[in-house]
């Protein structure tokens, strides 16, 4: 993954943890292949390890059976409901 020095807009925030991204180092998430440029996103270097982490987690809960109740439904819905 490659950091680079922010060059963005004071008012920018990272959309991992939310604070400005101006004068941190940086990584471009993105896009997809089959989307455009406007789905970039730009992120702290630590919170790109984390959303790394967190991918990786939902890949193995979907790869065990927990994509509808675990991933799709909460994301759509939130969790009220699910937990007793």
């Amino acid at each position: 993954m490659a950091t680079n020095q922010s060059t963005t807009d004071a008012a920018e925030t990272c959309p991992w943890c939310g604070r400005p991204l101006a004068g941190g180092r940086t990584v471009t998430v993105g896009p997809p292949p089959h989307l455009g440029e406007r789905h970039a996103f730009e992120m702290h270097d630590d919170c790109a390890t984390a959303w790394e982490s967190f991918v990786d987690r939902a890949r193995a809960l979907a790869a065990r059976g927990g994509r509808e109740t675990l991933l799709s439904y909460p994301l759509e819905n939130g969790t009220g409901g699910l937990v007793d």
